[in-house]
């Protein structure tokens, strides 16, 4: 009767263990199988996206249906070495920093009254178009930024000197003087932009002097002679 329950105890501890192994190789295999599974579910998906990559509308990059346009204004940053670095720039680099500065500026401010005319008027009677000229007042760079207006930023005289970042900050200054006499003061947009230009030139507080007398110096005059000469103004 022993050996009769030992052999019993024999065959059913066998019988558990085969059943433990038998489930653990299946949940082994369901494991192993499950994670290929996914791993080929991903790598196809990853394939699938680079395929498609070529064909997405890429905003930053301007990819339209596989044409890929490229875009010079991406990836723009300061130039190594500050001032003395961009004085080493050629001029066709100095040109497309002031461009993508200005498309920039265009972007941000634009709904101020701001575009491409305007800022090339104010380089051509601010600067004539030289990149490292240096005002009597303080006035810096291809738009004459001046020190006030840095020190008002907390930026050093590179980000005047640097066109890609004057452009900005030019209009910056424009859109701030154009709100001050559009809003606070209640004038309409034609008002308020010329007499923003005034201000641009000699702050809120000297242009205000011309604005109380219903005046405007020659300066306000000479941009919209530029103006006028790339048709923004009808004479």
């Amino acid at each position: 009767m022993m050996w009769n329950k030992k052999r019993y105890r024999m065959k059913v501890g066998k019988r558990v263990s085969e059943r433990v192994s038998k489930e653990g190789i299946n949940k082994i295999c369901f494991f192993l199988v499950f994670s290929i599974l996914c791993f080929f579910l991903l790598t196809g998906i990853s394939l699938v996206l680079c395929l498609m990559k070529d064909f997405l509308v890429v905003k930053e990059n301007r990819v339209y249906a596989g044409e890929v346009r490229y875009d010079p204004c991406i990836g723009i940053r300061e130039v190594r070495g500050g001032i003395r670095g961009l004085r080493r720039l050629p001029d066709r680099e100095l040109k497309k920093r002031l461009w993508c500065g200005m498309r920039e500026a265009v972007r941000k401010y634009g709904r101020y009254g701001i575009d491409f005319r305007v800022l090339f008027a104010l380089i051509k009677v601010e600067s004539g178009g030289r990149f490292f000229v240096r005002g009597r007042a303080g006035d810096y760079g291809i738009f004459q930024i001046n020190w006030r207006t840095l020190r008002e930023l907390g930026l050093s005289r590179y980000y005047a000197y640097d066109p890609y970042y004057a452009a900005q900050i030019a209009a910056w200054r424009l859109a701030k003087c154009f709100v001050f006499y559009k809003h606070r003061m209640g004038e309409g947009r034609l008002v308020s932009f010329i007499y923003a230009i005034e201000c641009y030139n000699k702050g809120e507080r000297g242009s205000l002097k011309f604005y109380r007398k219903k005046k405007v110096s020659n300066y306000v005059l000479g941009v919209i002679e530029q103006l006028k000469r790339i048709r923004l103004f009808s004479s």
